[in-house]
């Protein structure tokens, strides 16, 4: 028998050598570039600031490290130990570098976020695409903007690939059902749900999708099943065993959640568009039809396994997210749905396959132009505000472009970019032999683009944040070398200051909490009260361990203590003598000179019982701002003061007293800045004593 003489590599074209590229190479090339960009796009998010989430997973990670599993010194009581497991080994080889133990944390995480792409090639190859239509869906899996998450210290990261891993593997189970195969969902399951809670809806839908498999035929599914039956069994006795309450610990607040369908229905509608925006839009249309007939009209078990288990943990994932949003958040959660994403490039594939149908062609038309009309009567603007993007990088690259562009144009530009991709979408239908070929490669453009403004608004943001230190040192109370310090929690103040503060600073050890303030995160603090002459009392005794006084919106005086340094919005402060007793407290002035429309300052009188003073207050007010009256009401004092645009003034308040003496201030024309309703704009309060009047 003869063959055909075979060309040799240096006769190949360019085009044929790569194609002579082995596609796990491919594959391999590509988790590694992209953790490579991922790992120095972490360097630009220079500082945690979704909070408590990152100061609870880090100090788990510490807490670990060290032997113990608590947080200032409480049981954490938190389930979702995986990525602090992973992290302890980091932070141990950290020590005391806060910043070292960080970094390498994010460069874990642009390891994990960026295997997302091997289940995802996986599945392809599963349900039969060819190898290039399988490394393009990778890549688009790869360039998502949700991927903006991997620096974050969180579970996200690490649940990822994780929880598409499962998905890999539930098909797999479910087009050739094995015990190999099964133990294998279960456990990647068990692990993605490790990370992030939310995941241990992963079972139910993939006992949902073997029913689907087996044309609802229970008996068929518990003969072909029953390895999974049984260890999820042994899951659900020990769930109930131990009770639901004590295994969810930090999120035993779902036991509790209101189902109110209104509200549900209303966010399950918003979040289905938002995530076809953090999809790519224009993989939307065919995904859809993909995802509907591969139920319906398989043309192989293996992509109705893929399918059904997609539409199942699709509808159950949703769901977590619609109840959440409706009982407050009030935020589109795309970090509860991130897992969904790398399957809608699966999804179109299979649905581009069909386009050799009429019918599937009209309905991808349809989609398409379903698609168009939403982006022109629901602009992104409405969930780009305040804190609706808060958990979201598609809307945060949507507000990159409405700052860029102003809000009226960056949406009008958001809408034609949506129409453009609609169009292309259903332009594909009169293309069907390259429609996944440049629908894949569109999403990708976009997709990219998109990644590139929400990696842009998250530096801004993380730089922000550090700016609020004050320097560059974001570790500076560690660095102070005072020991044990409490963090002093003053009226209205921020607790992502707080949160951000005892990141950095692994002496914080506790929070003293005054009142009105809330609390910070649930891992405990202790209510603080105030002698007659300002002593801060802890359990009835006097605090005497240095202090970290937080100003975020308060401004404060302490006596019998020395100021060992300030910054834009904390003090701290070591005792003296008998312990820190507050002088003066402004509370309403914010960090950034801001006064609140209505604000108190209170004086306590010194360790003599008496305080003979005279508060100065200077006041101003923008030229931007209307005119206004500020008037003052304290024991024995009526004043009004009334401030034109641009003006300044020196407010001062004598003060005679020998108990607390609080003084109310009020605008009557308050202004609207960031967020803040607002008096004035406030510089330092000083506090000039006087001699007290002599006794008659």
């Amino acid at each position: 028998m003869t063959t055909a003489p075979t060309a040799s590599l240096t006769d190949l074209s360019l085009g044929d050598r790569l194609a002579a590229v082995p596609a796990w190479l491919w594959l391999g090339g590509m988790v590694a570039i992209s953790s490579v960009l991922r790992v120095s796009m972490s360097f630009a998010h220079v500082a945690p600031r979704v909070f408590p989430d990152e100061y609870i997973y880090a100090s788990l990670g510490r807490s670990l490290a060290d032997g113990s599993l608590t947080i200032r010194g409480e049981p954490a009581g938190f389930p979702a130990l995986l990525e602090p497991l992973l992290a302890a080994p980091l932070w141990l080889v950290a020590g005391d570098d806060v910043g070292l133990g960080y970094h390498l944390t994010q460069g874990m995480h642009a390891l994990a976020v960026s295997m997302v792409a091997i289940p995802v090639f996986l599945l392809a190859r599963r349900i039969g695409l060819s190898a290039w239509l399988g490394l393009g869906c990778a890549a688009v899996s790869l360039v998502l903007p949700a991927l903006a998450f991997a620096p974050f210290v969180m579970a996200d990261p690490v649940a990822l690939p994780l929880a598409l891993g499962a998905v890999a593997a539930g098909t797999m189970a479910l087009d050739r059902p094995a015990r190999r195969s099964q133990v294998a969902f279960v456990a990647l399951a068990g692990l993605a749900t490790l990370a992030r809670v939310q995941y241990v809806v992963l079972p139910l839908a993939y006992l949902a999708a073997s029913l689907v498999v087996t044309r609802g035929s229970v008996r068929r599914t518990m003969r072909e099943q029953r390895v999974v039956l049984v260890l999820v069994a042994f899951g659900v006795v020990g769930l109930v065993a131990t009770g639901p309450a004590r295994v969810l610990g930090y999120y035993d607040g779902i036991l509790n959640l209101d189902a109110d369908p209104i509200g549900i229905g209303r966010w399950l509608a918003s979040d289905l568009m938002l995530l076809a925006y953090a999809a790519g839009w224009v993989l939307v249309p065919a995904a859809l039809v993909g995802l509907v007939l591969g139920v319906s009209r398989p043309r192989s078990r293996a992509e109705q396994s893929f399918a059904a288990l997609s539409a199942a943990s699709a509808a159950l994932l949703l769901l977590e997210a619609a109840v959440y949003a409706a009982n407050g958040s009030e935020r589109f959660q795309e970090r509860y749905l991130i897992a969904l994403l790398p399957l809608c490039p699966l999804l179109c594939c299979l649905g581009v396959r069909r386009l050799d149908g009429r019918g599937a062609r009209i309905a991808v038309a349809g989609l398409a132009a379903g698609l168009l009309l939403v982006a022109a009567v629901v602009p992104l603007a409405g969930y780009t505000a305040l804190t609706g993007k808060l958990d979201s990088p598609t809307l945060w690259a949507a507000y990159e472009l409405e700052q860029r562009f102003g809000t009226g144009n960056g949406s009008a530009a958001l809408a034609l970019i949506a129409t453009v991709l609609a169009v292309v979408a259903a332009a594909t239908t009169l293309a069907p032999r390259v429609a996944g070929t440049v629908t894949i490669g569109v999403a990708i453009a976009a997709l990219g683009a998109a990644s590139v403004a929400a990696a842009g608004y998250d530096r801004t943001q993380s730089e922000r944040t550090m700016l609020t230190f004050g320097d560059d040192d974001a570790s500076w109370i560690d660095h102070a070398g005072v020991g044990p310090v409490s963090v002093l929690q003053t009226p209205y103040s921020s607790r992502l200051q707080i949160s951000s503060q005892l990141f950095w600073n692994r002496s914080l050890t506790e929070i003293l909490r005054m009142e009105p303030s809330s609390e910070v995160d649930v891992y405990g603090s202790r209510k603080v009260s105030l002698t007659s002459d300002g002593r801060v009392l802890a359990d009835g005794r006097p605090v005497r361990t240095p202090l970290l006084v937080e100003e975020y919106a308060s401004w404060a005086t302490l006596e019998d203590a020395r100021l060992a340094r300030r910054t834009i919005n904390a003090a701290l402060w070591v005792p003296e003598g008998d312990g820190p007793r507050l002088a003066l407290l402004l509370a309403g002035r914010y960090f950034d000179g801001l006064l609140a429309a209505e604000s108190t300052v209170t004086i306590w009188p010194g360790v003599e019982g008496r305080r003979t003073a005279v508060i100065e207050l200077p006041l101003a007010l923008p030229r931007d701002a209307p005119g206004t009256v500020i008037d003052i009401v304290a024991p024995g004092l009526r004043r009004s003061v009334a401030l034109a645009p641009g003006a300044r003034t020196m407010l001062r308040l004598p003060v005679d007293t020998t108990r607390p003496w609080t003084a109310s201030i009020r605008t009557r024309s308050p202004f609207w800045v960031g967020g803040r309703l607002l008096a004035a704009e406030a510089g330092t309060p000083r506090l000039v004593e006087a001699k007290a009047p002599k006794e008659q």
